[in-house]
């Protein structure tokens, strides 16, 4: 696989489980903070996963990727 290729997927795998928490959120009003932080923490998860899960060709876009996960989530201010 050439590299946008791999590059695209990834951006996939990373954006679709933020789409399905945004779809979530705007779908249901009554969600505490508490379970909203709990969702979010589940998506990176999620994400981190995917990403390792189909991508095993460069080694370095998986760093990349992990890194675009953990800057998310630091300026979310969560700990994963």
């Amino acid at each position: 696989m050439n590299m946008f290729r791999i590059l695209f997927f990834d951006l996939i795998f990373i954006l679709f489980p933020i789409l399905i928490y945004i779809v979530f959120l705007a779908a249901n009003n009554s969600i505490s903070t508490k379970m909203k932080g709990l969702l979010f923490d589940i998506l990176l998860l999620s994400s981190i996963y995917i990403v390792y899960q189909y991508n095993n060709d460069y080694v370095i876009i998986n760093f990349l990727s992990l890194n675009s996960v953990v800057l998310i989530a630091y300026l979310k201010n969560r700990v994963i």
